[in-house]
């Protein structure tokens, strides 16, 4: 029979220690280590700071601070809650009291609409009427190749005298070859 006295008298019974000893520093070094893994995934990737943060939210609560991290916002708050999440590679943008808000990327860009289709399109946002549009379009006319396409924008029925749309009918007579295509922003007249 075994005995507990036996088996710790044993000479094996230091190197069973020493691994047990190593073991458990290994698990308390892998559980520190994880520790720090876990605290850098918490830390923002950006703070902006000193500011106001308009977070639009359902109270349109005002903060001083944001936390970005993975191209998110994750914090929002006041600059000393804020900062509790940067780290040594968190970038820190002081925005001096300027306004920070919401927003999005969006590649959809209508870069025509920033002056370059002045040159292509009539203006028709500050038509009055029906008469006044179609004497713009007889000017552009005047100065188009038969059969290119005359193009205009901008007018809205709403705001002209007659209170109703364009008509073919109305464009037939200055416009008899060239198509003409005017777009109001509900709805597409073609001729």
């Amino acid at each position: 029979m075994v005995t507990y006295s036996r088996i710790i008298s044993g000479s094996r019974l230091p190197y069973i220690l020493a691994k047990m000893s190593y073991i458990r520093t290994f698990a308390l070094l892998a559980a520190a280590l994880g520790n720090c893994a876990s605290l850098r995934a918490q830390q923002a990737d950006m703070v902006l700071i000193h500011g106001t943060v308009l977070t639009v939210d359902a109270k349109d609560t005002v903060a001083q601070a944001l936390a970005i991290r993975r191209g998110g916002i994750v914090a929002v708050g006041t600059d000393a809650q804020i900062m509790k999440l940067a780290g040594k590679t968190t970038r820190i943008v002081d925005l001096h009291g300027r306004t920070a808000t919401p927003g999005m990327i969006d590649t959809h860009s209508h870069y025509t609409e920033a002056g370059a289709e002045d040159l292509y399109f009539i203006k028709l946002n500050d038509a009055t009427s029906v008469a006044d549009i179609v004497a713009r379009v007889k000017e552009r006319v005047a100065v188009a190749k038969p059969g290119e396409w005359v193009r205009g924008r901008g007018w809205d029925e709403g705001k002209l005298s007659e209170r109703r749309y364009i008509y073919a009918a109305d464009l037939d007579a200055v416009s008899p070859n060239n198509p003409v295509l005017l777009t109001t922003p509900a709805a597409t007249t073609r001729r």
